[in-house]
């Protein structure tokens, strides 16, 4: 039996992959764009294509598949990501060999790697929150990935802050990731600089400054799960 698996983390803006042992030992890493705004089926497209090219350079067939993706999913079905725009797509599609593959939550994923591997290794509940493409949380409890009834716990990312905002991907107005992901700082930093560049008119004051809208949204989630860390 082979002694390693394909990993692949799909993000809205890159998909990092690699090949790993059963020991966690890390053979090969790589990392493409991906190409959501050519749609969905283009991104399943990529992913198929990428896990077929790191199988290739391992020594052998894998022994299976590890895909963690964005937005609502199961074990076997990557159900809705209002980034990427998919809906029930199962696992098989993602995967051109036939082989096992097992889907996980993105960020639940990346809270069970720190729980086993990294920062969280010497406590047993904490919230894992990183800030990407979109904003989610994994509430680790008793060292595992905790998602509530539904098993999407965490979403903090469409937590409303800006009630009369902007409309979300998701089809919610003003939520906490339209404002304070990385892609909406750096959108809304362009959008910034640009006012700022042009001439203003005369008498006309400079933009003001947006309020904090991570920070309401962190204060808003971090308050509803208490923590070791």
């Amino acid at each position: 039996m082979s002694s390693f698996v394909v990993a692949l983390d799909v993000g809205g803006t890159s998909m990092k992959g690699g090949l790993v042992t059963s020991a966690g030992e890390i053979l090969l890493t790589d990392r493409r764009a991906t190409p959501r705004e050519q749609g969905p089926e283009a991104v399943v497209e990529t992913i198929r294509s990428f896990i077929g090219d790191l199988a290739a350079r391992g020594d052998g067939v894998p022994a299976g598949v590890g895909l963690a993706v964005p937005g609502l999913v199961t074990a076997d079905t990557a159900l809705y990501s209002a980034n990427i725009g998919w809906r029930d797509v199962p696992a098989a599609a993602f995967v051109p060999l036939d082989v096992p593959v097992m889907l996980g939550h993105d960020v639940r994923t990346g809270g069970l790697a720190e729980s086993v591997l990294g920062a969280g290794r010497t406590v047993s509940d904490f919230l894992f929150l990183p800030i990407g493409t979109g904003i989610a949380g994994a509430m680790i409890v008793n060292g595992e990935p905790y998602g509530g009834a539904s098993g999407w716990g965490g979403e903090i990312g469409h937590i409303p802050v800006f009630p009369d905002g902007e409309t979300c991907a998701c089809g919610q107005v003003g939520c906490l990731e339209t404002y304070a992901s990385a892609s909406a700082v750096a959108r809304r930093y362009a959008a910034r600089v640009a006012s700022l560049a042009a001439p203003a008119p005369s008498g006309l004051p400079l933009p003001a400054r947006p309020p904090n809208r991570l920070r309401a949204g962190l204060v808003n989630g971090v308050e509803r799960f208490t923590c070791d860390f």
